[in-house]
């Protein structure tokens, strides 16, 4: 899950993450909350590191070359109290370079990023407008 605005920030990260769940935000830089939901007793090394990247992307860094990202379980990040929307403070981190060689995401990842964060987020319950994502059109068998 990736929230794009400090109020889809707080939604994903205190509302659809759990204790165990991994957290991900780009190091004393603005940007997106990413949370990355853990089934396994341990996220893969693939997982990490698209997230990492997915976070990397999605902040105001988005075009310097080496990002320091944070991740940490969710039950270690915590709103104080009275902080504005998308403000945290967390521990236990661990803080993952991520070396951004292109100009953008990678097609891959956008897509499935995209199609997940329309899923999974309850645009109504933020009263915030989504555009849905357009259908591909029907492919024809070949005769």
């Amino acid at each position: 899950y990736i929230g794009k605005n400090n109020k889809q920030n707080d939604y994903v990260t205190f509302t659809l993450a759990r204790g165990k769940d991994l957290w991900f935000h780009t190091k004393n830089i603005p940007g997106s909350h990413v949370i990355l939901k853990t089934t396994l007793p341990q996220a893969t090394a693939s997982d990490i590191a698209a997230a990492v990247l997915l976070a990397a992307y999605f902040s105001k860094s988005r075009s310097g070359s080496k990002v320091p990202v944070d991740c940490t379980e969710r039950r270690f990040v915590k709103k104080p109290n009275g902080a504005k929307p998308g403000f945290v403070i967390y521990t236990d981190q661990t803080t993952f370079k991520q070396i951004i060689k292109t100009p953008g995401l990678p097609t891959r990842c956008f897509y499935f990023t995209m199609i997940i964060f329309t899923i999974s987020l309850k645009p109504a319950a933020l009263n915030i407008p989504l555009t849905p994502l357009q259908k591909a059109p029907a492919q024809t068998p070949a005769a």
